[in-house]
């Protein structure tokens, strides 16, 4: 997984948002894939955990995020894969990763004092 900070360095301690598009087939793949249980692989990932069936967990020493506690906003969303990468001979991307800084925002959803 390739990283690159923009302006300034990359601390991994966060607070941090992070944005995932799953790219997936419609039907069967689509419909089993629970977008919590495809977040907790790329929160895992992101803190440098991956898993060998004989060995079990493993941790990776470079890290993007030091612990996913330090995630306050995720967004995940199922689409399909995109027209172009259908018609290739190797694996379709299994989606779209972006982690940046958090910023604080308010959701029209929110309550404010005069509600």
């Amino acid at each position: 997984m390739a990283t690159r900070a923009r302006a300034g360095k990359w601390t991994n301690t966060g607070p941090f948002e992070v944005i995932v598009l799953l790219y997936l087939n419609e039907g069967k793949q689509h419909d089993k894939h629970d977008v919590d249980n495809r977040l907790k692989d790329v929160l895992d990932g992101l803190q440098g955990a991956f898993y060998e069936k004989a060995k079990g967990k493993k941790r990776a020493k470079g890290r993007i995020i030091k612990n996913d506690s330090s995630v306050c906003r995720v967004i995940v969303e199922k689409q399909q894969v995109p027209k172009k990468y259908k018609n290739r001979l190797e694996d379709a991307p299994g989606g779209r990763l972006l982690v940046r800084p958090y910023s604080p925002r308010r959701w029209r959803i929110q309550i404010t004092k005069a509600e």
